[in-house]
């Protein structure tokens, strides 16, 4: 019997799904008040049982509120990730985010996007 891989290589089960879609929705995400991140062309990525999340292009998001922890993760179904924690203000929420900073060949347009805890941070959709 033959095993299901990925592009590395690593197994994967072939049953856990993943995919993409461009979205239009105006979508905010504040932290009180304060919008970190507001965009009309997030990736609505589903996996698996997981919550569907929005990804946010880097030039949609105000990263100068953001830092990456120097712990890196892999993902075998979408590449190598690291938290990101946010600041704002007096505020730090550790592990408020995340981003793919390399990405697998099957999933690519997720490279250097950003997607947020909602319960770290408010995400709203402003308008579909």
């Amino acid at each position: 019997m033959s095993q299901t891989v990925n592009s590395l290589g690593e197994p994967i089960n072939p049953n856990h799904t993943v995919s993409a879609e461009e979205s239009d929705a105006h979508v905010v995400v504040e932290l009180d008040g304060v919008v970190v991140a507001e965009s009309r062309r997030t990736l609505l990525v589903r996996e698996g049982n997981y919550p569907v999340r929005r990804y946010f292009p880097p030039d949609d998001v105000r990263l100068e509120h953001l830092e990456r922890d120097s712990e890196t993760r892999h993902c075998p179904y979408k590449g190598d990730w690291s938290h990101l924690t946010l600041r704002v203000g007096d505020q730090t929420i550790g592990n408020a985010a995340w981003t793919y900073h390399t990405v697998l060949e099957e999933f690519p347009r997720i490279l250097d996007h950003v997607a947020f805890y909602d319960t770290k941070v408010t995400v709203r959709v402003v308008s579909d």
